[in-house]
Order: structure tokens, then sequence, then C-alpha cells
């Protein structure tokens, strides 16, 4: 018997869709290969069977910023479903670094997934990167599939690449990291609505990477600090924020990030992580130091 939400998919599909797609000599090819073993113990695609299954690989997609989940809504008695099959398998062979799941509008178990995802035609497929949306369309769009696919995977790859050349771990292993932040140089555009979320969001990616971040410090002078307000400043502090005021002058910012970059690492009983933002004075002398240190900059 189907549920509610999988009724009102079905009938809201033309009765001649899976005609037209059919009546094609590539889905003629893709649905007499059949969909015997989709889905079977040796299959890359992750058939997910409850609403907590799901959320939990979710979350492990959400946890990780580079990751990557393309997700098909289907159903059983859904003909371009059924023909896409085998075709959304092989892609899930051909790239493993992306995660390739499956969820079955039937399934009672999953109706809260479906209507969380507002699915109202199958297929559907929906891929997130890290804990953002990216992608959401309905149809056996193969082409688009398979591209979107493949420059997921190229991403990831050409990452780690520049990773690895610049010896920057894929995992930060518990480091301790300190976030120093010029913001006469380098403002978001919007102090008042950007800031908070831009720190917050550098903290958790670091967090995510396995650091542990134990200082994260705004560098300005007054006149920014009053732009700031008391509200935002509060909000800030309670995030574990320190605003750190600069004489008014050129480069005193800057100056006092590079010191307190160079007394971090001299803390420091182990290697640790320092991020610096700022868009003026070249820090080489002190990158060049806190590197010798074993720390990543």
């Amino acid at each position: 018997m189907l549920s509610a939400a999988a009724s009102a998919v079905r009938q809201s599909l033309p009765s001649t869709c899976a005609a037209a797609l059919l009546a094609s000599s590539s889905w003629r090819t893709a649905w007499s290969s059949g969909i015997r073993g989709y889905a079977s113990a040796g299959s890359a695609v992750h058939e997910v069977q409850s609403t907590a299954e799901f959320n939990s690989v979710r979350k492990q997609v959400a946890d990780d910023p580079n990751a990557v989940a393309i997700i098909d809504f289907t159903a059983k008695w859904c003909g371009p479903c059924k023909a896409i099959a085998p075709i959304y398998e092989q892609l899930a062979q051909q790239y493993p670094g992306v995660k390739f799941l499956k969820v079955d509008i039937d399934n009672e178990g999953l109706m809260e997934v479906v209507q969380e995802h507002g699915i109202t035609g199958v297929p559907t497929f929906t891929m997130y990167k890290g804990p953002r949306k990216v992608e959401n369309f309905t149809g056996a769009r193969i082409d688009l599939l398979r591209k979107l696919a493949r420059q997921q995977q190229q991403q990831q790859q050409q990452q780690q690449q520049q990773q690895q050349q610049h010896g920057i771990p894929l995992h930060l292993d518990g480091r301790a990291v300190a976030i120093l932040w010029d913001l006469d140089n380098t403002a978001p555009s919007s102090l008042q609505l950007d800031l908070l979320p831009a720190v917050q969001e550098l903290q958790v990616l670091l967090t995510r990477l396995g650091g542990c971040v134990s200082r994260t410090a705004l560098y300005a002078n007054a006149a920014t600090c009053r732009r700031l307000g008391a509200s935002l400043l509060q909000q800030l502090a309670a995030a574990g924020v320190q605003l750190v005021q600069v004489p008014l002058r050129n480069q005193a910012a800057d100056m006092q990030l590079a010191a307190d970059a160079y007394a971090f690492a001299r803390r420091q009983q182990r290697q640790g992580c320092i991020v610096c933002v700022s868009g003026d004075t070249d820090f080489s002398l002190i990158l060049n130091y806190v590197a010798g240190q074993g720390f990543l900059t």
C-alpha cells in the first residue's frame, strides 16, 4: 500500500512520463539491463532504511566541509527510477569520493525525510556539500548527475593535492589553534551583519578539522571598535572572541598581530596552528619562525 506522500508523488507524474523516456534507445538499454543486483550486498549505493540512519549519514557529511552526498529519492513503482538505478550504481562505483544514497519514498520509516525535503516527484536528486544543500532537481537527468559527481570528486582531489603540497594535514589532530584577524584591513562588508557569522564559521571549520581553538582575537583601532556597537561586542565576547584595540596608525594592527602570533607559538608545548587574517604586512619572518617550530600557518 502506498503512503500518502508516495501517492501524491505518483499522481503528480504525467501518465506518459515513463513511456516517453523508455522510447529512447538509451533508456531501453538501461531498462533491459534491469535492476537486478541494485542495492545488493555489493552495491556502492547506500540504501537508507530509517530517519535515524539518514540523519546519522547527513551529520557525517555536515561535519566535513569537503564531503559530498547525492541522494536519490526513488520509488519501486516509478519507471524512470528503475531505468536510472543501474546508472546511479555505476556512478557510485566510479566516484568513490562521493556518497551515493537511496531513499525509498514508500518506506514508512523515511516519511519524515521525504517530507522535510519536500519531494513532489521521483526520481528527485539532492546534493549536499558539507552542511549545505547545493543542488536539487527532479527527473532522470543522467548527464547532469554524472557531471555533478565528476566535478565534486575532481574538487576533492584538487583540495587534497593542495593540502599535501603545502604540508597541511587533512586533520589537525587536536592541535591548539589561534585565529588572529586584522579588522582594519580585512573587515567584512557589513560588520554588524557579517562579522560574527564569519568568525563562528571559521571556528567551526577548524574544530571540524580536529583543531582546538584556544584563542580568537580581532585587532582594530578605536574607530573600527565604535562601529561594532555594544550589542555586537557582547555577542563576540559570548563567542569567546577577544577584541584587541590598537593605535590609529599604519600597520599597528598587523604589528600587534605578528607579536601575538610569535607569543602564541612560544607558549605552546606542542605543535599548533595559527590562522592569520590580514591584507597588509608581509608576515614572512614570523611565519617562517612559527613554521620552524612545527606550527601550521
